[in-house]
């Protein structure tokens, strides 16, 4: 088969053309496995399926409808030749236009498709390393362990109150959740919320959980000053077919929660007066900025050699796939990769000094 001779010209949002001609040989070529397809889906009166004579199955079809197939039966050839030869690194389902189709004639085709976006990272590294020197060594003082404690107690009197069948409307509750009326704060008490020797024993652990979420909230703060910072310098421009996958991946997740509570997703989208096209659109900025950091965090690693291996990859994703039923694996696989490969990427930048 010839490779056709192709123009490819650099469109807005990450997408390019490609426009050529596939000679007159090699689109005939196809006219056999067209009709072949045509012949075996083609019921006639009088013949079973896939047995009419092909001269009745053309007639039967028509030019245009031959003409049509031979032109998907061709390009499905012939398109990842182009991608391959040209190094295109096409992302998506492609839009194809026919420009000229005719028996014993050349086809001429115009071909449309988002590509990996050319992306100009700013001196990430120097953004880690300023955003860094911000981190500041966390503590906690009696005061907010007191504090605390006193959540701790509140909650989980506010759940007893819920099991015997009281609203979970706080103001009902009333002087129930003062703290005078609370459980006495007693060995007896900390040993009902886990396994914990004494008041002394529950104390330590406890702080030592709110330390540990405390080190995380001034780890997040950090990491997203970096990330925020990286965004507002780099160049980019997004292709569309992204955004839109990060939009489906939102309405996705809310589904999911919607469904979790109990309702339809149509029936809450009545209620709140609002289309799922409405929803995109809220969400479209956040979508765009979510595309924006995967290919950043995607762009860093390749520049780093930052991946995670093999080993680290399959044990996540049995891991997965052991806690939730029907998970498709490559989906799983592909899931996998992106969260470890993420975080990767962000200790890397929250250990640049």
């Amino acid at each position: 088969m010839k490779t056709p001779k192709i123009e490819i010209e650099k469109l807005e949002k990450s997408r390019i053309a490609i426009t050529g001609e596939i000679d007159t040989e090699t689109f005939m070529s196809f006219k056999e496995k067209a009709l072949d397809n045509f012949t075996d889906a083609v019921e006639l009166p009088g013949f079973r399926k896939g047995k009419a004579p092909r001269d009745l199955v053309l007639k039967h079809i028509g030019d245009r409808a031959l003409l049509e197939e031979m032109a998907e039966l061709a390009l499905a050839e012939v398109y990842p030749e182009i991608i391959k030869e040209e190094k295109i690194d096409a992302i998506g389902r492609p839009e194809i236009t026919l420009t000229k189709i005719a028996l014993d004639n050349p086809l001429g085709f115009k071909i449309t498709t988002a590509v990996v976006p050319e992306i100009t990272l700013p001196d990430y590294k120097k953004i880690a390393k300023e955003k860094n020197k911000d981190s500041k060594e966390v503590s906690i003082t009696d005061e907010e362990l007191e504090e605390g404690i006193l959540k701790l107690r509140k909650y989980r009197a506010h759940e007893a109150l819920h099991a015997e069948g009281h609203s979970h409307d706080n103001h009902e509750h009333g002087d129930a959740l003062e703290e005078k009326n609370l459980p006495p704060l007693d060995d007896e008490y900390v040993k009902s919320l886990g396994k914990f020797e004494n008041v002394d024993d529950f104390k330590s652990k406890f702080k030592d959980q709110l330390l540990d979420e405390k080190k995380w909230q001034e780890k997040e703060k950090i990491r997203i000053a970096i990330l925020e910072k990286v965004l507002e310098d780099m160049k980019v421009e997004v292709p569309d077919i992204l955004v839109s996958f990060e939009e489906n991946k939102i309405i996705e997740k809310l589904e999911s929660d919607i469904a979790n509570m109990g309702l339809d997703w149509n029936d809450y989208l009545k209620r709140i007066g609002k289309t799922e096209d409405d929803i995109r659109k809220e969400f479209h900025d956040d979508a765009e900025k979510r595309a924006k950091l995967s290919l950043a965090i995607e762009k860093i690693g390749k520049e780093e050699k930052i991946a995670p291996t093999e080993e680290e990859i399959e044990n996540n994703v049995k891991d997965l796939m052991s806690k939730y039923e029907g998970v498709d694996p490559l989906r799983a696989r592909l899931y996998v990769e992106e969260v470890l490969r993420n975080q990767k990427v962000l200790e890397f930048l929250e250990n640049l000094n």
